[in-house]
């Protein structure tokens, strides 16, 4: 009986381990020779004659089956660092680095910001003008109110579009109370330590110390 258990036992172990090995991340099929050609490279601290070595291979992939290649950016950014396999790709005279190859797709804009974005990008234009800012203005207190989770995903965005002085600015004209730190507390903070101007205040002469 005891005997039995054990094998039992020991039948479970083996299948859980298969399952765990055929559900591993199984690299991108171009990169099946050229995987271990690079993990040899890098024990040989990239060494050109052994990185010359994947260069056909590497070469192949980029040319003929580029969103194999690509698809495979964030295991080569874990595995060799994209300084490394930037000089690879040099070294293989490829040219061009792993991000003008495989650029980082744009970032789609939160839904409910899709009104919202092109009025501010209006009335950025007009120095964010009082009147230009207020046409904006029930998007963004729809959005704030109906749609708080999707307003304040795009914080980041907001911070490197409009900057957080002006649309701080934005709503106050919008006659919504609080920063956008205020409304937005889980996310990032910005920088708190500046007063916001008014929308439609003077810019700073450019090279003025603040």
């Amino acid at each position: 009986m005891g005997s039995k258990t054990v094998m039992v036992v020991g039948i479970l172990l083996l299948m859980s381990l298969t399952v765990m090995h055929s559900s591993a991340q199984q690299p991108a099929p171009c990169w099946a020779g050229i995987a271990p050609c690079l993990e040899t490279a890098k024990t040989l601290n990239y060494a050109q004659a052994a990185v010359a070595q994947c260069c056909p291979a590497i070469s192949n992939a980029r040319v003929a089956e580029t969103a194999c290649f690509c698809s495979a950016k964030a295991d080569i950014l874990s595995q060799h660092a994209q300084v490394f396999f930037n000089q690879i790709l040099t070294l293989c005279n490829i040219p061009g680095t792993l991000e003008t190859i495989c650029p980082t797709p744009a970032q789609q804009p939160a839904p409910c910001w899709a009104k919202i974005t092109p009025c501010l990008e209006t009335a950025k234009t007009l120095n964010f003008a009082t009147a230009a800012v207020q046409q904006c203005c029930p998007a963004i207190s729809t959005a704030m109110i109906n749609e708080t989770a999707c307003f304040c995903s795009a914080k980041a965005d907001i911070v490197s579009q409009q900057a957080i002085l002006p649309f701080n600015g934005i709503l106050t004209t919008c006659l919504i109370n609080g920063t956008l730190d205020d409304l937005c507390p889980d996310t990032p903070p910005s920088n708190p330590s500046t007063t916001p101007p008014t929308p439609n205040a003077t810019p700073s002469t450019p090279g003025a110390i603040p």
